[in-house]
């Protein structure tokens, strides 16, 4: 029988390896761990070279900084205006836990939090896109429901994440939708503006 021809025996290269490498990073992470992971593994289950590896990701910690911002982009790609602050944020928390809710997403987490791999995780992804969460922003802003000049909205979108993160994957405890409302409403109340504070 012939061998199996690898993805990057010749060409085209491009986005079907790069897919390849980091679902095998992923999965890798879900069965090992963030310490446990084997470029030789990841490579012959994305059924590359290792060398083609190296040339894109020159470190481990570089190849899972691109498994979460893969994961990150998948997250926010239909982020829309639902109508009000409330809905908008309700629809980003439950994504967020859908995500969190797989092995792959708990994985990615306990990646981005170990020592090595979360300042580059932090300076080079955001959980949202930025177009779409700008959007997100002046909608808010224009109807009066969040004033940015009192509440950055960095700080405002890393306790919903925090959040999420604790109740899932530190307390071990369920997500209803009744403490998805009450994160929702605490945050909504907190970014208002004055006029509707009161």
């Amino acid at each position: 029988m012939a061998p199996k021809k690898r993805r990057d025996a010749g060409r085209p290269r491009g986005a079907p390896i790069v897919d390849a490498v980091i679902k095998a990073t992923i999965e890798d992470l879900v069965k090992h761990g963030v310490h446990g992971i084997s470029i030789n593994r990841i490579a012959a289950a994305a059924e590359v070279n290792k060398t083609t590896i190296y040339r894109k990701w020159p470190t481990r910690e570089d190849l899972i900084d691109a498994a979460l911002v893969s994961a990150l982009e998948e997250t926010t790609s239909e982020l829309e205006d639902r109508g009000s602050l409330k809905a908008d944020l309700t629809f980003i928390v439950e994504q967020l836990v859908e995500k969190l809710a797989t092995p792959s997403g708990q994985a990615l987490i306990a990646a981005s939090l170990s020592r090595g791999v979360a300042d580059r995780a932090a300076a080079s992804a955001t959980p949202y896109a930025p177009s779409e969460i700008l959007a997100l922003l002046e909608r808010a802003q224009e109807r009066g429901e969040w004033d940015l000049e009192r509440h950055p909205p960095d700080a405002v979108f890393s306790m919903i994440s925090g959040a999420v993160i604790q109740r899932i994957m530190i307390e071990y405890r369920p997500v209803t939708r009744a403490w998805v409302a009450a994160v929702v409403e605490v945050v909504t109340r907190g970014v208002a503006s004055n006029k509707n504070d009161r």
